[in-house]
């Protein structure tokens, strides 16, 4: 389970989601886009995720963010990690580049951790896949088979097993990556003080996924559909009437339910839930800044920007995602729980905006679309500026 000649086919084919291998040099000389100190700087954030998990002899400790006081938090065996450093880290982000062969929308974040030596937060379980690259140092990784392990509470914030039977058990140098699926049990021991990038990948529940679809205001009216009692139904209740059998009034029969479940499919089924579950999906909480009224552009603003042949750029971290359409006049697209559309003549431009690390407004593409077009276009990179989606930095 090593692969020496990292390639993407062979990797989904053989290994994603079936079983956990070590890509050794799956970056060719890696060099650390964030050291240790860059790293306990943004645990000090209060708006990032962070934490220490120490083990004092025989005892574990959990610190969580902001870290003030790290002479405290940072006892016996420590490591520090800080979740989402890519939305933070420009340099971190461009790991990202390393998986582009998996959606955007199955990648989570990018967790950044420094251990010293010796240090590991125990041996445990992930319910979602994750592909973890050593950058500085040196780290023991071990990797079992999923099993019914006898799970072990330390700390009321660490959830360990006691023991598992490694099938993986190799020293990473920087550069090498383990990839872990889910329930896979593994273990890191840092052989000298080192950093990892952990690239975890969600699989949200059906559960998540429908409690998601509440917070989201895509379901258009003409799909939303009120229950109406089925004919089975008012027939047991004539029954019911004539012989007086008031208890029956607690019971929900089967043919109510069914309606009930057959509402909730048909609306399932429907095109507005398809945006409402990529609604859902592009939501990344990031921490961005919607523009006041008083500071959003204009329509003359976003002119002058063509005018300027300016340069715009997304959000550090964004990752906008879109449906595969057909036949329909309008495009959609999605951006941290932002619904966007324009003219599917627009696609495009579109796809550019979002697959590119910048976007150039540029005046002779804006001169080469219709009046309708442009205006439209005008109004789209105006409104992705006020969301915060899009940022134009000032010289």
């Amino acid at each position: 389970m090593i692969i020496n000649q990292f390639d993407k086919t062979d990797f989904l084919r053989q290994y994603w989601q079936k079983r956990p291998c070590v890509i050794k040099g799956f970056i060719k000389d890696f060099i650390d886009p964030i050291d240790e100190h860059e790293l306990a700087g943004l645990a000090q954030e209060t708006e990032i995720d962070s934490r220490v998990i120490a083990k004092v002899e025989n005892n574990w400790q959990v610190t969580s963010g902001p870290i003030e006081d790290f002479d405290t938090a940072c006892n016996g065996n420590w490591t520090l990690l800080v979740q989402g450093v890519d939305k933070q880290i420009p340099e971190v982000n461009e790991l990202i580049e390393f998986v582009n062969f998996i959606p955007h929308w199955r990648l989570d974040d990018v967790m950044v951790s420094f251990s010293i030596e010796n240090a590991g937060v125990g041996p445990h379980l992930d319910e979602y896949d994750v592909i973890i690259v050593q950058g500085k140092g040196r780290r023991r990784w071990q990797v079992g088979l999923p099993d019914e392990y006898e799970t072990l509470i330390p700390h009321p914030k660490i959830r360990q097993i006691k023991h598992f039977n490694a099938i993986i058990d190799e020293v990473l140098e920087p550069g090498d990556a383990v990839y872990i699926p889910p329930l896979h049990p593994h273990n890191g021991i840092a052989l000298a003080p080192c950093i990892n990038y952990s690239m975890g990948f969600r699989a949200m529940t059906n559960y998540e996924l429908l409690n998601g679809l509440f917070d989201t205001q895509h379901f258009k009216s003409n799909t939303v559909k009120r229950y109406q009692d089925p004919e089975q139904s008012i027939s047991d209740w004539m029954n019911r009437a004539i012989s007086h059998r008031a208890s029956t009034n607690h019971c929900v029969s089967q043919a109510e339910l069914q309606a009930l479940k057959s509402n909730m499919i048909s609306l399932i089924k429907s095109q507005s839930t398809n945006h409402a579950i990529i609604q859902a999906l592009s939501n990344q909480h990031l921490n961005r800044e919607v523009l006041s009224e008083e500071q959003q552009y204009s329509h003359n603003d976003v002119e002058q920007l063509f005018e300027n042949n300016a340069v715009i750029y997304p959000l550090l971290g964004l990752r906008p995602l879109y449906q595969e359409q057909e036949g329909t006049k309008q495009f959609y697209f999605f951006a941290d729980g932002e619904t966007l559309n324009v003219d599917i003549a627009l696609k495009e431009l579109i796809q550019m905006l979002i697959s590119d690390d910048e976007y150039q407004c540029d005046i002779a593409t804006l001169n080469r679309l219709t009046c309708t077009a442009k205006d439209e276009w005008i109004k789209l990179i105006r409104t992705v500026l006020n969301l915060g989606l899009w940022i134009y930095e000032i010289d």
